[in-house]
């Protein structure tokens, strides 16, 4: 049935197999199936009932481990990130070093990340020992996704301040010139001119790069109304003009 593509089919004869040979060694295995099968079909709410009828009653069984990811993967798809997370870190504990448990520890990061909670995965793994060896250039990628995608979501406010960790935390780091540039936006919004006038000058300072043109302006803007005039002109000074005889849009 299932390679006929029939998951009807399937799931009765499934259901059968459970109802009918409930001391079969072949249970755990075909729970496991018909919780795909209901997956399949989108039936999300009745595929974690056998998937969990096997992680209560089959804990020896070898799809267990695979079962317990399921579920987690179910709540994570589901957004209900506190069942995901005591799914995952189940899998984790209970088969370290497993294809599993490596991949329950990516569902357990993901989550972290989008929960903006880098910090805490980072101390989770820390106690899972080499298992899950974080690197200082993952450290650095997982701490810049978090505060860009606080920023992502316009709360400047938050943002701002995942900002300023990661630039204490990575003065050096990949994302250094974003993270300046997106702070210095955040602080710009917040009219907090002073702190935003900091870190446009820190992209203005570095080699021509995406953000230059925009830190220019912007800090002509900033020092134009501090006052600091002299400051401004050159801001607009460094801003391209067009060559000699190149018109502008529209111009005569």
């Amino acid at each position: 049935m299932g390679l006929l593509n029939s998951n009807n089919e399937k799931i009765q004869v499934l259901a059968t197999l459970v109802r009918e040979f409930p001391n079969s060694t072949y249970i755990p295995d075909a729970l496991y199936e018909l919780g795909n099968t209901y997956l399949a079909k989108n039936a999300t709410e009745q595929a974690k009932v056998p998937y969990k009828r096997i992680i209560d009653q089959y804990p020896t069984s070898s799809v267990h481990r695979r079962a317990l990811l399921q579920v987690g993967l179910i709540y994570f798809n589901l957004n209900r990130n506190t069942e995901a997370l005591d799914y995952y870190k189940k899998a984790v504990s209970q088969y370290p070093g497993t294809s599993e448990a490596r991949s329950a520890l990516a569902g357990i990061r993901n989550i972290y990340v989008e929960l903006n909670d880098v910090d805490a995965y980072l101390a989770y793994a820390k106690t899972l020992g080499d298992f899950a060896n974080v690197t200082i250039s993952e450290q650095d990628s997982l701490t810049y996704i978090a505060a860009e995608n606080i920023y992502m979501s316009g709360n400047c406010q938050s943002a701002k301040e995942h900002f300023r960790r990661y630039i204490e935390q990575f003065p050096t780091g990949s994302f250094i010139l974003n993270a300046h540039f997106y702070k210095a936006d955040c602080h710009y919004k917040l009219n907090e001119l002073h702190e935003a006038l900091i870190s446009f000058n820190f992209v203005i300072d570095r080699p021509k790069n995406m953000f230059t043109e925009q830190a220019l302006l912007s800090a002509g803007e900033i020092n134009f109304r501090l006052g600091n005039y002299a400051a401004a002109l050159d801001n607009f000074n460094k801003l391209e003009i067009p060559d000699a005889g190149t018109h502008w849009p529209n111009e005569k």
